[in-house]
């Protein structure tokens, strides 16, 4: 289920941001962070809700790595409107990482990650995605 949080602080300029997770506090959360510094942030929980025409109205999505197969992932990226992506996951390895970078993720982070890695990951993936466009 999707839930739009509107905190007063984002404007209609905002980069919008989806966090994907499976857990419900865990997405509010890190979306109430993220609309705190200035980002527009929607969350749901259920990847297979996700789809193509949908994800293109986001400049940026932030999933957990564990909820889609890289292949899945890399078969709903569409290059010409697709957002940029920022994987998470708490199995991280270097396999893990090479392969999401190989299926078009932007960056891909380990929990727990500093608040900061993760803005500074998604600024590098908004100046990338606006080169690409």
């Amino acid at each position: 289920m999707s839930k739009a949080l509107n905190m007063g602080h984002p404007s209609l300029n905002s980069p919008r941001v989806l966090v994907l997770d499976s857990d419900p506090d865990d997405a509010s959360d890190l979306a109430e962070r993220l609309i705190s510094e200035g980002y527009q942030a929607n969350t749901m929980n259920d990847w297979d809700e996700l789809n193509s025409s949908m994800a293109a109205t986001y400049d940026v999505v932030i999933g957990e790595a564990e909820m889609t197969s890289l292949e899945d992932l890399a078969a709903s990226l569409d290059p010409s409107e697709a957002p940029a992506w920022i994987l998470l996951t708490a199995f991280g390895s270097i396999q893990d990482a090479v392969g999401a970078m190989r299926a078009g993720a932007s960056d891909y982070l380990t929990k727990p990650f500093p608040i900061d890695r993760l803005l500074m990951s998604l600024e590098r993936a908004m100046e990338r995605r606006a080169l690409e466009t």
